[in-house]
């Protein structure tokens, strides 16, 4: 069962902010839900569909967040290309990546939160898809979470279908979040979890009829368009020369607290493991960024990575600024990934290939499941920082990872076809 975080890990600012909050959020979902007739179908074909992001502020804020919207975008456009597409954003939403998809943008999602007016806002629509990512369970605001859920599951009593797809449910959720979703939740309301670990984890303190899928990120393709020629002849370079190539990710928030010493001793296990796979096994590494954005970014650890190997010749550093699809590219090209995101781990599993993972708030081990992988692809941020098992883990991973490919290629199919049933309910009249 998962244990109930009471929120304690939470600054005393968000303490009272979430004291305040909650109840009046939760005050005005009742208010919404006892005027909606429930019983009144709602019959209209679905032309129109607006998407809810985790971040209204940027939904592209991250290469995660970017697969996932993208993927989900590209796919139900392809899959019904008169489907008229709106992503809700916040007003101070800038520098517009979203239109370029051919879909609309709209600044709704405004401050301070109104939940009747977005409510309103989302009823202009067929039916709405909310990208549950991994802000679903509380872990870093109850606020955000509730939010989504009250306004998903509004929408979904007036019979549109409504879907939070993709999501992961960690060991602690947040108690207000628990609380709501315990036995509050309309049966109406699709609720898909992205693994089998989070959705035992959220039947076990939940009652709604809740199933298993696959990331919305695997429905992304991968992209080799303009940007990225110059890594992807390095590779071929590198493979004409008889060499493998393994591509590195580190970022500082495995650290929680940031500390100097301990991102230091990642660093230094990052090096020391490169330079036995360049000097002992004739790989080649790829140091690849899966988040540029500053603060909690992999380009300055990676940096580090790169300052720390003296054989230049058979590393490259990737920092310029690339697509979500552009790094699944450059996962597919490489033979294996050791990573410590959860998106460039799909990234590289979406393509077939095998990855080795240091894991954050337990959400690896379900993606590993979907693959039936050993858990011992996995490593945890402290083990990850002692040298010798971190080279240990990097060099049987390497040893091993013919049969690792072999069995991600064998589980993908069926794993590609959990992530296309976060669409099923959007496209009820489409053969998928």
């Amino acid at each position: 069962m998962a244990k109930v975080t009471e929120g304690k890990h939470l600054p005393l600012k968000k303490k009272v902010k979430e004291a305040v909050l909650v109840p009046m959020t939760k005050l005005a979902w009742k208010k919404i839900k006892s005027g909606i007739d429930e019983q009144k179908p709602y019959s209209k074909e679905i032309d129109s569909l607006v998407i809810i992001s985790p971040h209204a502020a940027d939904p592209m804020a991250s290469k995660g967040d970017e697969a996932m919207l993208v993927g989900v975008v590209k796919k139900l456009k392809a899959l019904n290309p008169k489907l008229e597409i709106t992503v809700a954003v916040a007003e101070e939403y800038k520098n517009d990546k979203i239109s370029p998809l051919g879909v609309k943008i709209k600044p709704f999602w405004s401050y301070p939160f109104d939940l009747k007016s977005v409510f309103k806002e989302c009823l202009k629509y067929d039916a709405c898809f909310c990208i549950g990512a991994d802000v679903m369970d509380g872990h870093y605001t109850s606020i955000k979470s509730l939010r989504t859920w009250m306004l998903a599951d509004l929408i979904a009593r007036t019979g549109r279908p409504t879907t939070i797809g993709g999501f992961s449910w960690n060991q602690s959720p947040t108690k207000p979040v628990v609380d709501f979703v315990k036995d509050s939740l309309t049966p109406k309301l699709n609720v898909f979890l992205r693994d089998d670990v989070s959705h035992s984890r959220f039947v076990s303190i939940s009652n709604h009829p809740a199933k298993v899928v696959a990331d919305n990120a695997f429905l992304l393709q991968p992209s080799a368009e303009k940007g990225i020629e110059e890594v992807l002849n390095w590779v071929t370079k590198q493979r004409n020369d008889g060499r493998d190539i393994v591509a590195f990710n580190v970022h500082p928030m495995l650290v929680p607290d940031r500390n100097p010493q301990a991102i230091s001793e990642l660093v230094n296990a990052c090096v020391n493991s490169a330079k036995k796979l360049i000097e002992d096994q004739g790989a080649s590494i790829l140091l690849i960024p899966h988040d540029y954005r500053d603060g909690v970014g992999d380009l300055e650890m990676l940096a580090q990575v790169e300052a720390g190997i003296s054989n230049k010749e058979y590393v490259f550093n990737f920092t310029d600024m690339a697509s979500a699809a552009q790094l699944k590219e450059l996962a597919k090209s490489v033979d294996l990934v050791i990573t410590a995101r959860m998106h460039l781990s799909i990234g590289a599993l979406g393509t077939g290939t095998p990855i080795l993972c240091i894991t954050y708030q337990g959400k690896f081990q379900g993606l590993m499941n979907h693959f039936s992988l050993s858990h011992d692809v996995l490593i945890t941020p402290d083990e990850a920082r002692d040298v010798a098992k971190f080279e240990e883990f990097c060099l049987a991973g390497f040893a091993q990872k013919a049969e690792l490919r072999a069995q991600v290629e064998k589980e993908l199919p069926t794993v590609k076809e959990k992530s296309l049933l976060n669409l099923r309910a959007m496209l009820p009249a489409v053969d998928m």
